[in-house]
């Protein structure tokens, strides 16, 4: 009787560490404007207002970052880093998977990867999508709906 004791209360404590873990696959820590420089603008949400971007903003999905001439705005997610450069505008979308997917309008943008991420971030251009989810910097750069992706 005490062993069958043990084993539910084993399977009650695993159950309740393991809840939190499956949940964060498909509820993302938000991505999040760590720095910028310049006139960066944020627009939560396809009805939103355009508002100043600032530091430590959340983004979530339906949100659209922008930098103005001269700007830069640097965002982070799970393992990945993300340098948007002056004149570009990144939109998010969430995916069914529980990442994102972040399409790139124009402008560029470098991708920095500090480690094998958990969750999956798809970027998209009007030609061509990719995943960075190997270490390593990639840059993205839309330019008249060509795009080019450089991998280093």
């Amino acid at each position: 009787m005490q062993f069958r004791f043990r084993s539910r209360a084993m399977a009650i404590l695993l159950t309740a560490a393991i809840a939190p873990l499956a949940r964060a696959q498909f509820f993302p820590a938000p991505l999040r404007i760590m720095s910028l420089k310049g006139t960066v603008t944020v627009r939560h949400g396809a009805g939103g207002a355009e508002m100043p971007g600032a530091a430590n903003t959340a983004l979530a999905a339906g949100d659209r970052l922008a930098t103005a001439s001269g700007a830069r705005a640097e965002v982070q997610f799970d393992n990945r880093v993300f340098q948007l450069a002056a004149n570009t505008e990144l939109r998010l979308a969430k995916m069914d998977s529980g990442g994102y997917q972040m399409a790139l309008v124009n402008g560029s943008l470098t991708c920095t990867v500090v480690d094998v991420p958990s969750t999956v971030v798809e970027v998209g251009t009007p030609s061509v999508s990719f995943k960075p989810e190997g270490v390593g910097v990639y840059r993205v750069a839309v330019s008249g709906g060509a795009s080019q992706i450089t991998a280093q």
